[in-house]
């Protein structure tokens, strides 16, 4: 039999749904009458995210605002985009003349004329308009190819898209320079439909066949037939002029369309050639950066080639388009002729108006230069806002309604708009004066605009085919089903757009071959329920294929757990539960409805406890070794922790116990049918403490279960793509959306090696208080500047920041989910927050010197951290080491400015008590270190709120402008728009207060306090009672030992005794001076009665557990189990026993014989212990009589899943014996490894001193000699004027703030800082608001149940009303419960106390199975006519939802039943000859026979009379028909 797959499975039948046995379900439903007070557990937390209604509201209207925002940002930025365009491209026609506005003259008409300059400003702005994203492209692609590195392209890999988008490049200088300044603005509208020729007729090409194969090429062909009717209609049907070139436009339309190929061919092909290029497409993913850092460049250089040769042909020259291109962008004329008769004798100036006549008629009017800028401006801008947004929409999952429709409106609102535009300005020629030039406008169709447009010169029939065919093209828009939050390599094809048609750029890039999850049909076919099943080779599956449970998400959450206390292990456990049951949710919807969640997945729970052994008799050395009280207080919390999520009483199975070469294993199946596995650790055995625990938990899920399946690499790559390590610790409390959020993260991007949600610390107290305040600050400026602009964020300290950094050294990515929210307990108390802290500074700082030191090698690998992020992990590295210095420093300015005292005065009073502070680190333990810190602490708090008042002084003296009051207010801006923009957690914001007066204490005295304690390597928190181990007490007998032999040698190399051999021993004849000496001859050992007492009394003891122990096996020999052995550990123990030549001892047996030989013995011997056969902890009276298992390799041929646990065996002693050995508890070692640390510490903390000491006296020097030494600040200065009576002078000075250089430096330092992660946050905050609106489902933007497909309402609700029907009561529970509400509100019914107590005597039920529940629940509401009663049916989109899962049960049930009936005929073809064998042979002849031949008939006859319930919708039968 192979390995257990890497996540071992439960068995979901319903025969396994019994809760308990019998014995446990009798004992459970027993309850004392004097035991009925018993209430459920409080309701679970309502504070976090999904639980607040408020929050719900805000983000669902926040979801609404973005569908409408997006939605007019699209539709509004394409129509602007392309009506610019074109307005731009209007003025490139030299022969092109406009109605001119002349508000002087408005009975006169007048005609606007473009002369070279101007027409040269349009081509340049068009052309810029071009290159924007072309640069944009090159930039990116520069950008990633440089810093974070990628292949380089095959010759194949490059040429195809050159040429490709060569001939694009050739297309859009046609298109734009030659064929659109031809046109009237509405026939260029529509002219943007029919780009899409060459990707129809790849779609064509590449349909792969299914049963809708024919209608589709049906529809690909009509498409290509509505495109091509854009080569002919206008160049044949349109009156031109040979100078308009119509026969460029279907060579425009084809080039252009070639830009978008990629997106349209596939693997799945019938031909040849487009299965290559679909090859090629997907190769082109790990080398495009490197080819479109060549490619844009050289399409730029391909149009400007081609705007210089349509300049050639208007202008005759492609020079003067470089000689006037300052002309062109600055003050020049444009030509002005009245329409009016030529009037020969008019004088060549005109008195009225002083303008000079170029020929009759004709005038100069002065340009709006700035116009082509404002034109090119809002081209662009609206350009990169359409393509931005539409990018935002595919993100967060909108894009049908948000991106999709208004691409598809684009068109027919421009061409609407611009019609009715043209139709304004000819009726009102100075129509928009204010907005435009008189001179500029559209070139606008003749004639009557709506008239001629379907069947006259515009054509408009042939429109509505191209805008046809082109939604038939893009048709994937509509219905794209990609990840949320998806990058932009996952969306479009190519990075970035065409800016002169975005529209159509953007639609056509959208990819069609997104990675979707490809379901097996026969995954979910049910099997028979008691038919044998008939198979042939041709059915088996390759086990080296891909199957389609590899690709299902499987979640392992791993916690470590050491000292945790009681409430600690409750709200971990809840979170656990929490997980369990929505998990079960989604599996019965896969199991009873066939349905499968986007989102399902499988969850596993390990819990791996750190030293969870410990001596049954802490002082016996031969004591055996028992689960210590945090086990046992985590087993006793299980229920409590179920009873609190399902706010009923839960009542688990009992664990399943497992020995194993580490210890032991604990595994429950939880309410939800996953596994709670709990390793309990023996330290003897296996390396303790949280990073060793880090290590077995990744051997073992992905190097054992993973890697030792026997299947091939190919789907083991698959697997370990779809698996989750959920590392957990031992206090954390988050909620299964949480999960959610970060599992997106990681199937966005596959280099994302780890990703980290957002911890909000939780407790009471000062020290609480200023944790939130820290964590908040740390999240929304640290970790979100260091997630956007470096990808390396900081995880909890110590293991799992180390862990990271092993994870970013190999080049994975890591990033940070603010939206992933979760709990986690914060210190209450002074010195444990101390403690945690001297862990986790060093820590830091290590992991940074450590990626710092390897940054060449790190930047090399890992395409995510780039050089600059590094500049900047070193400046925040010196601000951390620099930091005590600093804040030493500002508190001899603040001092002096608070008290009024002198800087050399203020500088003593804060140097003594830190130098008094860093000699007791250095001298003093670790108690007293922390009492003076706390001493220190109180003294500067107070302190610094004389300081916070001196500094509001100082900022009114000095002014705004000052460069303290800016930075103070920078600092307090910056905090107060984080809380803003973070709204649910502004309640932060007050706890600033306390983080600011603590700032002495917090970055100056921690900092000392973790330096001078480096070299200190307990937890310092949870440490506990710490019982002595098997190893500490053998050494200590040893040393013991020794110390004697050593006493016993005495004194002068042993001639004389020791002062112990004098005291122990006596003499027939003594002889002492005054107690001076004492002589003793013939020395003898002295009685002791004491030690003849001792002897008596353990051979006493001896002799009673000598006769307890023969009872007990007398118990076992006569049948009954002994009381602290259950019955499967008994059988075990006779097996070991009768290999060993053990016996049970009998009643005949003589007690003093027995009690003779065993005198000298300890008890405990006499029973043979096997580590992994009998450990002395299964047999615990805590851990509750349960089923036991063994990994072991005696019976591995008598049962084939023991080749599995011989795996298993192996694989734990190999690990244990090369990287998990406990350390030899060696002193001298010990003693080397300390004195080691304390020279580091001594080191480190003399640097550090060392540094901050010259850094300090160089700046406060500096600020002594600030007058002579100083840089004057210009804002903010003092203007004195003053006036001299005796000379009657006025004299005015000016004074300016005086800066030192370093200190300047160093505000400036910090200012880049502050201003660098405020830019981080707000983009991490847009990020983050997006992946909640992607997360968010608002009802309100979407169909009614009824009117939407049946699959997409169970999936927006499907899996939520399962969810709630696992935990809601039946319709005769609700009534009860009303019934019992209604009795509590009036006296009366509160009085009936014990009538009530009675009633639910009788009525409280324990849950244990959510499947069950759900089962029953949903047969009960299935008949009830009134729901609403009940909580889970509200309102009536629940009831609408169930029914469709009352419909697509029945459906399920009568496919099933379809399925099976074909396999029970091929069952009874099957056992025909069976039949008629067994009809032949008679009972008489042979009776056995006889009767196995009736049974058998019998058997076959209650198979054919299976039938399936539930043809009616109110009678559904919830039993699995295919278990």
């Amino acid at each position: 039999m192979p390995p257990p797959s890497h996540m071992e499975e439960v068995n979901l039948s319903d025969e396994d749904d019994t809760p308990l046995d019998q014995d446990e379900a009798r004992k459970a439903s027993q309850q004392r009458d004097w035991d009925l007070f018993q209430i459920l557990p409080p309701d679970q937390d309502n504070d976090l995210v999904e639980d607040q209604i408020c929050y719900q509201v805000i983000v669902k209207t926040l979801k609404v605002l973005a569908y409408i925002i997006t939605f007019l940002v699209v539709l509004c930025g394409a129509v602007i985009t392309k009506s610019t365009f074109l307005l731009m491209t209007s003025q490139l026609d030299k022969d092109r003349h406009v109605s001119y506005c002349r508000k002087t003259m408005p009975d006169r008409q007048f005609l606007a004329y473009t002369t070279i300059e101007e027409r040269l400003s349009w081509t340049w702005a068009v052309y810029f308009a071009y290159i924007l994203p072309e640069v944009q492209a090159f930039l990116r692609g520069l950008r990633i190819w440089v810093f974070k590195g990628q292949q380089k392209p095959t010759m194949m890999e490059f040429i195809v898209p050159f040429i490709f988008e060569t001939l694009h490049a050739l297309g859009m200088a046609l298109l734009v320079f030659a064929v659109l300044p031809k046109l009237d603005v509405v026939k260029a509208v529509m002219l943007t439909n029919a780009v899409c020729l060459v990707p129809a007729i790849l779609g064509l090409l590449s349909r792969g066949f299914d049963k809708y194969w024919v209608y589709k090429c049906v529809t690909d062909v009509f498409a290509i037939i509505f495109q091509l009717t854009a080569l002919f209609v206008w160049p044949w049907f349109t009156e031109q002029q040979p100078s308009d070139r119509m026969w460029l436009l279907p060579i425009a339309a084809i080039l252009v369309s070639c830009g978008w190929w990629e997106n349209f061919v596939e693997i799945t092909s019938p031909f040849d050639f487009i299965r290559r290029l679909g090859h090629l497409k997907k190769q082109l993913r790990s080398t495009r950066y490197v080819t479109y850092t060549i490619i844009p460049v050289w399409k730029m250089a391909i149009v400007l080639l081609g705007m210089l040769s349509c300049v050639w042909m208007n202008e005759g020259s492609f020079t003067v388009a470089f000689d006037k291109f300052g002309a062109a962008f600055e003050d020049h004329k444009v030509i002005v002729e009245e329409k009016r008769p030529t009037i020969e004798d008019y004088l060549n100036t005109d008195p009225g108006t002083g303008k000079e006549y170029l020929t009759p008629g004709k005038t100069q009017e002065s340009t709006e230069y700035r116009s082509v800028q404002y034109a090119m401006i809002a081209q662009m801008v609206a350009a990169y806002l359409c393509y931005i947004f539409a990018k935002f929409t595919c993100k967060i999952c909108i894009q049908a309604f948000s991106f999709a429709f208004p691409i598809l409106l684009a068109v027919p609102v421009t061409i609407i708009t611009l019609i009715n535009l043209c139709g304004m300005r000819e009726e009102e020629v100075c129509f928009w004066d204010n907005v435009m030039p008189g001179y500029l406008f559209w070139t606008c169709p003749k004639g009557d605009f709506w008239q001629d447009f379907f069947f006259g010169d515009q054509h408009g029939w042939a429109w509505m085919l191209w805008i046809l065919s082109q939604t038939w093209v893009v048709i994937h828009v509509w219905n794209a089903k990609g990840i949320r939050l998806a990058s932009t390599e996952k969306m479009f094809a190519t990075p970035m757009y065409n800016s002169l048609l975005v529209d159509q750029s953007v639609a056509l890039n959208r990819r069609r071959d997104e990675d979707v999850v490809e379901v097996d049909d026969d995954e979910n076919e049910p099997k028979d329920a008691g038919f044998t099943k008939l198979t042939t080779t041709g059915d088996k599956k390759d086990p080296n294929k891909i199957q389609p449970k590899d690709t299902i998400p499987r979640i392992y959450a791993c916690a470590t757990m050491w000292h945790e206390t009681r409430e600690e292990m409750i709200e971990m456990l809840k979170s656990i539960f929490r997980m369990d049951a929505d998990q079960c949710a989604r599996r019965v919807a896969l199991k009873y409805f066939e349905y499968r969640d986007p989102a399902y997945y499988e969850f596993e729970t390990h819990i791996f406890f750190d030293d969870a052994f410990q001596l049954s008799d802490s002082t016996d050395f031969y004591s055996p070794m028992e689960i210590n009280p945090f086990v046992r207080i985590f087993v006793g919390t299980l229920e409590e922790a179920a009873s609190h999520v399902h706010q009923a009483f839960v009542k688990l199975r009992p664990p399943k116990k497992i020995p194993t070469p580490y210890g032991g294993r604990l595994e429950y199946i939880l309410p939800g049918k996953t596994k709670l596995i709990v390793h309990i650790k023996d330290k003897a055995k296996i390396r303790h403490k949280k990073r060793w625990s880090q290590v077995m938990y990744m051997y073992y899920l992905l190097g054992h279960l993973l890697m030792e399946q026997p299947i091939s690499t190919t789907r083991k790559e698959v697997i370990a793509e779809n698996t989750f390590i959920l590392a957990l610790d031992g206090d954390i409390d988050f909620q299964p959306n949480a999960v959610e959020l970060l599992v997106d993260l990681m199937k966005k991007n596959k280099h994302l090696g780890a990703a980290c949600g957002r911890i909000h610390p939780i407790g009471s107290g000062p020290m609480v208080w200023y944790q939130k305040f820290e964590y908040a600050v740390g999240h929304w400026l640290q970790k979100a500047t260091e997630h956007v602009f470096g990808h390396y964020v900081q995880f909890d300290q110590g293991e799992d920041r180390w862990l990271c950094t092993l994870m970013l050294q190999r080049g994975y990515r890591v990033e940070y989910c603010a939206a992933s929210d979760a709990k986690t307990h914060a210190p209450e108390g002074f010195g444990e927050f101390y403690n945690q802290r001297r862990r986790w500074v060093p820590s830091t700082m290590a992991n940074i010197m450590d990626l710092l030191l390897s940054y060449e090698k790190v930047v090399k690998v890992n395409p995510d951290i780039s050089f600059l992020y590094i500049c900047y992990q070193i400046v925040m590295m010196v601000g951390t080491i620099l930091g005590p210095g600093t804040i030493f420093l500002m508190l001899v300015g603040a001092f002096a400015t608070a008290f009024n005292l002198g800087q050399w005065t203020s500088f003593l009073y804060n140097f003594i008590p830190i130098l008094t502070f860093i000699l007791v680190c250095f001298l003093c333990k670790a108690n007293i270190q922390l009492m003076v810190a706390q001493i220190l602490s109180v003294i500067y708090a107070l302190a610094m709120v004389a300081v916070v008042v001196a500094i509001a002084l100082q900022v009114n003296d000095d002014g705004l402008f000052a460069p303290s009051s800016i930075f103070l207010i920078a600092v307090a801006l910056s905090f107060i728009i984080a809380g803003i923009i973070h709204p649910l957690e502004f309640g932060c914001l007050p706890h600033g207060f306390l983080y600011y007066i603590t700032i002495p204490s917090m970055y100056l005295l921690l900092m000392i306090y973790s330096l001078f304690n480096m070299n200190v390597v307990s937890w310092g928190t949870r440490e506990g009672v710490k019982v002595k181990s098997k190893q500490e007490l053998e050494a200590e007998k040893k040393e013991m030992e020794e110390m004697t032999k050593k006493k016993k040698k005495g004194l002068l190399f042993g001639l004389l005794p020791s002062q112990k051999d004098q005291a122990d021993s006596e003499g027939s004849f003594e002889l002492s001076f005054a107690g001076l000496f004492k002589v003793m001859c013939c020395v003898k050992e002295k009685p002791d009665e004491t030690k003849a007492q001792l002897s008596r009394i353990a051979a006493a003891l001896d002799k009673v557990s000598t006769r307890l122990d023969l009872m007990e096996r007398t118990l076992e020999s006569n049948g009954t189990p002994a009381p602290s052995l259950n019955s499967a550990i008994g059988r075990r123990l006779s097996i070991v026993n009768s290999s060993t030549g053990l016996h049970p001892i009998g009643e005949g047996d003589d007690e003093d014989d027995n009690a003779d030989g065993d005198e000298d013995e300890n008890p405990e011997h006499k029973i043979q212990r096997d580590d992994l056969m009998n450990p002395y902890w299964i047999e615990d009276k805590d851990l509750r009589k349960a089923e036991v298992d063994f990994l072991t390799q005696k019976e591995a041929n008598k049962n084939r899943i023991f080749e599995c646990f011989n795996l298993q065996i192996t694989f734990w002693n190999e690990l244990i014996l090369k990287y998990l050995k406990p350390l030899d508890e060696d002193k001298k070692k010990q003693k080397e490894m300390a004195g080691a640390l304390k020279d580091l510490k001594n080191n480190v903390s003399f640097a550090f001193l060392m540094i901050n000491a010259v850094f300090v006296i160089l700046v406060f020097l500096l600020q002594l000699e600030k007058e002579s030494i100083h840089i004057n600040w210009p804002f903010g200065s003092d203007t004195n004027v003053s006036y001299v009576p005796q000379s009657t002078e006025i004299h005015v000075s000016i004074e300016y703030l005086e800066l030192e250089p370093i200190g300047l430096v160093f505000v400036g330092f910090f200012g880049i800082i502050l201003v660098t992660q405020f830019i981080g946050m707000c983009l991490h905050r847009f990020g983050t608001l997006s992946h909640i609106l992607a997360a968010t489902d608002v009802a309100w933007c979407t169909r009614d149940t009824k009117t939407i497909t049946k699959e997409a309402a169970l999936q927006k609700h499907g899996v939520g009303l399962i969810r709630r029907l696992q935990h809601a009561n039946s319709p005769q529970d609700e009534d009860d419960i009303a019934e019992r509400k209604q009795s509590m509100t009036d006296l009366a019914g509160r009085r009936k106390t014990i009538a009530n107590l009675e009633k639910q005597r009788f009525k409280k039920k324990e849950v244990d199975n959510l499947e069950m529940n759900f089962k029953r629940n949903f047969r009960s509401f299935a008949i009830t006519a009134d729901r609403r009663n009940s909580k889970a049916f509200s309102d009536d989109k629940a009831q609408a939802t169930f029914a469709l899962l009352k419909e697509r049960r029945s459906t399920v049930l009568h496919r099933r039943s379809s399925v099976i009936d074909r396999r029970r005929s091929l069952f009874e073809d099957a056992t025909a000859s069976e039949l008629s064998r067994a009809n032949s042979i008679t009972p008489s002849n042979n009776s056995s026979v006889g009767n196995e031949n009736r049974r058998f008939k019998r058997n076959l006859g209650r198979t054919r009379s299976a039938s399936f319930k539930g043809n009616q919708p109110e009678e559904i039968e919830m039993t699995d028909t295919y278990t």
